[in-house]
C-alpha cells in the first residue's frame, strides 16, 4: 500500500497511539514516527526529565520541531498528546490525515494511573479529567476520522485506520500489488 499524505494519530495520553501507529506502520511497510520518543531521544532525556530541567514550553517547541519533521515524510506519526493544543502545531497538522484515537476516560485513567513518566498526569485524576475535558473539543476539530479504542484490541482499531485510509483515498494498493494480486 502506498500514501498519499501523512497518516497522524491525535488523542490523550494512553489511547494507544503508538501502539496503533506500529501496527498502521507496519502494514504499509512504511516508518513510524512517534514524536515524543523523538524528543527524548533528541534530548537524551525523559519527557519528565525535560519538563523539571527546562519546563513545558520548551518541551513544547522541541514537540514541535519533531512533528514538522516527520510529516516531511509520507507516513504514520504518532503526536505527544498535546501536541495539536499548540496552534502552531495545528497549523502542520493540515498537511496530514489526522486520527482520533477516543477512549472511556476512566479506561484510559487505568492505563496511566500508575505511569510517573507523564508530568502532566502528577496532579491525579482531577488534573486528568480536567485535561481530558481541555482537548477533547481540539481532537474533535483537528480529525478528518475518530476511531474508538475502548474494550478493542490494538490490531482492530489498526484495520479501522487502514479501512478508513483507503476509503478516504489516503492510502492506495501499488501497482506492483494489484499485479501481484492478479496473478
Amino acid at each position: 500500500m502506498s500514501l498519499n499524505r501523512p497518516i497522524l494519530l491525535v488523542g490523550m495520553p494512553g489511547v494507544g497511539k503508538s501502539t496503533v501507529g506500529r501496527l498502521v506502520a507496519d502494514e504499509l511497510h512504511v516508518p513510524l514516527s512517534d514524536t515524543d520518543a523523538v524528543v527524548e531521544r533528541a534530548a537524551g532525556s525523559t519527557i519528565a526529565e525535560i519538563f523539571a530541567r527546562a519546563g513545558e514550553q520548551e518541551f513544547r517547541r522541541r514537540e514541535t520541531a519533531a512533528l514538522s519533521d516527520a510529516l516531511r515524510q509520507c507516513h504514520v506519526v504518532s503526536a505527544g498528546g498535546g501536541a495539536p493544543v499548540q496552534q502552531e502545531n495545528r497549523d502542520l497538522l493540515a498537511q496530514a490525515w489526522v486520527v482520533h484515537l477516543v477512549g472511556d476516560a476512566a479506561e484510559v485513567w487505568g492505563r496511566l494511573h500508575h505511569s510517573s513518566g507523564r508530568p502532566l498526569l502528577a496532579g491525579g485524576r482531577p488534573a486528568w479529567e480536567r485535561l481530558w475535558a481541555e482537548r477533547a473539543s481540539v481532537y474533535a476539530a483537528v480529525s478528518d476520522v475518530t476511531v474508538p479504542v475502548t474494550g478493542r484490541a490494538p490490531e482492530q482499531i489498526a484495520q479501522d485506520i487502514l479501512s478508513a485510509a483507503r476509503t478516504a483515498g489516503v492510502a492506495g494498493v501499488d501497482e506492483a500489488e494489484e499485479i501481484s494480486d492478479d496473478s
